[in-house]
């Protein structure tokens, strides 16, 4: 895992809310809630999870992504692009291609 300057720290009590979540949901499942009710439970979690991903997103593009364009090599500002096409599921699409 990189470290770097950009820190994150204001999404703690977000990360701790959905850790509550999660909990809730063990405790459902350990106590034989009904499926639907677990169920609800775990898309809410979900979808804290993916808001989360995309003010973390948001904020790398922002920062590590234009600081790249602005000031860096071509190679670190491709190489930006590239991480961000992976963890959205679009990379090495090229690649397949061949």
């Amino acid at each position: 895992m990189k470290a770097h300057r950009v820190a994150h720290s204001e999404q703690l009590n977000r990360v701790a809310r959905i850790e509550g979540q999660v909990r809730g949901i063990r405790g459902m499942i350990e106590e034989r809630a009904y499926c639907v009710d677990i169920i609800v439970q775990v898309q809410a979690a979900e979808a804290a999870l993916a808001a989360l991903r995309e003010v973390i997103l948001e904020k790398h593009m922002k920062n590590c992504v234009a600081e790249a364009f602005e000031g860096s090599s071509r190679a670190v500002a491709r190489q930006r692009v590239d991480e961000l096409l992976k963890v959205m599921g679009l990379g090495d699409r090229e690649k397949s291609k061949t």
